[in-house]
Formats: structure tokens, sequence, C-alpha cells
């Protein structure tokens, strides 16, 4: 552990003992014994995916738009659409060192992957990584520390299998058209491991258009991965518009 995550971690220990028990995404009180990582009225403005979804683009049947379109991956679920109070959240997770949410997003994942393929035996948990540059500019990257949490509750080993070669641009300012071409080459697969046969699930923060899933899903299967299946903790996805 570097010096500055130590710094980082002690502070929000220091925070959390001295300072009333708060929700940190609303920062009302809450009672003094609420473990919970959010208050109730937070977590009730969380959009969550019906079971009854879709595994091409994770929504559910009613906000399904994707028309059954070719992806490399063999499934992908997720608890919590990426709208309202979510952006919020993911926000604090991702930039404001508030790393207890990975538990949070975990624990629903989970319940996704058990429920969407129960009927599968994974054998290794891999996570989109960061390239080299990423990991200097950043503390810690969103999705392994989810890969981690799931590892945990599923009791599937997660491994680093795939490697960012280089630092992309951001897909989360691309148009909907460039990203598949942004992420073309920017991935390969750590040769050390051997994936023939093997199904994996693949983790991630949020599926956007699922150009970046679907170019990983692509090389662990180029190397031998038999099928790869998809958890986020998100999905971007808008209703479909009532017809007058």
């Amino acid at each position: 552990m570097t010096l500055l995550k130590y710094i980082q971690q002690l502070s929000l220990l220091l925070r959390c003992s001295f300072i009333p028990n708060k929700c940190p995404v609303c920062n009302k009180i809450k009672a003094f014994d609420d473990q919970s990582v959010v208050c109730e009225k937070c977590l009730d403005k969380l959009k969550s995916v019906s079971n009854n979804s879709c595994l091409k683009c994770g929504a559910g049947v009613d906000r399904c738009k994707c028309k059954k379109h070719h992806v490399e991956y063999d499934g992908l679920v997720a608890p919590f659409y990426y709208e309202d109070i979510a952006i919020k959240i993911v926000s604090l997770f991702k930039y404001r060192y508030m790393t207890f949410f990975a538990s949070f997003f975990a624990k629903e994942m989970a319940k996704k992957v058990k429920v969407k393929y129960e009927n599968i035996t994974f054998d290794y948990i891999a996570y989109i990584p960061f390239s080299s540059m990423q990991k200097r500019k950043r503390n810690y990257n969103q999705s392994e520390l989810l890969a981690e949490e799931l590892s945990k509750i599923l009791n599937i080993p997660q491994s680093p299998l795939i490697i960012k070669l280089y630092n992309n641009k951001s897909q989360h300012y691309m148009k909907n058209q460039n990203r598949k071409g942004n992420v073309a080459g920017v991935y390969q697969i750590d040769v050390s491991v051997d994936l023939t046969g093997k199904k994996i699930l693949l983790v991630d923060d949020i599926k956007t258009t699922g150009a970046t899933l679907n170019e990983c899903a692509r090389e662990l299967k180029l190397y031998g991965a038999e099928e790869v299946y998809c958890v986020t903790a998100l999905i971007t996805n808008k209703k479909k518009k009532s017809k007058q």
C-alpha cells in the first residue's frame, strides 16, 4: 500500500469515527446503529433492472432496444440503471475514494449472477483493466475492486486476465458510433493462463454501448475461452417512448 493510499484510507476512517452516521449520498444523518451503506430513501431512488431482462443489452425487456444485435459475449446482466441518484453514487465510488461502494454493488451484482447464470460454472472472474498511465493517475480501479468482492461472494477465482496496452480516449465522452473503433487493439490477454475451454465472468462498473466488454470478450475467446458472460454494476438505457 502506498503512503498516499494509506493517508486516504486513514482519513476516511477518522471521518467515519468522529462524524455522525451520515448517508454518503444525501448527507442526512442515519440511526447510530444503521450499518447500511446508503440510507433507505437513497436506496429507493435507485432504478433496478428487472430479472426479466435481455441477455444481449442487459436491460429489462420493457426497455430493451438492442434488436438482438450480434455481440461477442454470451450474456450481460446488471442490477441497476445508470440514471438519477446512481450517477452521483458512481461518481463518489470512482473519484472520491469511497471504495466501500464496491461491496454494496458487488452484493447486488452477485444476486443477478446467481439468478441469470445459475446453470453456469465459471472458471475465472476477469475485469476491465487500467493502462499504465491510468494506474499512475488513479489509486484504484473500480472494476478490479468489484471483481475482488464478487470473487469472495461467489467463490470464483479472480485473475487479471486482460492487459490494457495503452491509454485510449475515454469512452464516456465519445459518440456511440466511435466507441467500437476506440477500443480496437487496446486489450490483450495474459498468455501465461490457459483459457482453453474456460468460462469467464467479465466485470465492469458501467455498460454503455458494450464496446469495451465486447472487445475484451472477443480477445478472451480468441485465446481459447469457451464462453464469456458479463456483469456490470449499472447499465445506461433510456426508457422506451410510449406510443401516442
